[in-house]
């Protein structure tokens, strides 16, 4: 389709396209994730809907966090499934903080070295 633009007057292209983005949506890719020509095709038609609706978490009297010892850490994420993708970690180094890394591929390495980067530290998880 890149040799053809964006077809919008196709019918067969924008039949994909809709299958595409109903997918995309379903699975829950953000919108920074879509191409610049999804997303104005996904705002041509439907200009009042938005793309995700916002999650609200649960309350802390609700959520169900379970406890990380000191000296552990958990994966919260990754942008992407790939193996190379970002990712955020939350660290209990000691008694009362807790650190959130960004963990993410070293571009100066031809072995596939990944470094971490303290972003924040909290008091609790």
């Amino acid at each position: 389709m890149k040799v053809m633009g964006h077809p919008v007057g196709l019918p067969a292209y924008c039949a994909i396209l809709d299958a595409s983005l109903e997918l995309q949506r379903d699975a829950g890719v953000w919108e920074s994730q879509m191409s610049p020509n999804e997303v104005i095709y996904w705002k041509e038609r439907h200009p009042e809907e938005i793309w995700l609706p916002r999650r609200e978490p649960p309350s802390r009297e609700t959520a169900s966090i379970t406890p990380l010892a000191v000296g552990d850490e958990r994966k919260l994420g990754s942008v992407t499934r790939r193996a190379d993708s970002n990712a955020i970690y939350v660290l209990h180094p000691d008694t009362d903080r807790y650190v959130w890394l960004l963990d993410y591929p070293d571009s100066s390495s031809t072995a596939g070295a990944r470094l971490r980067e303290e972003r924040g530290a909290f008091e609790g998880l």
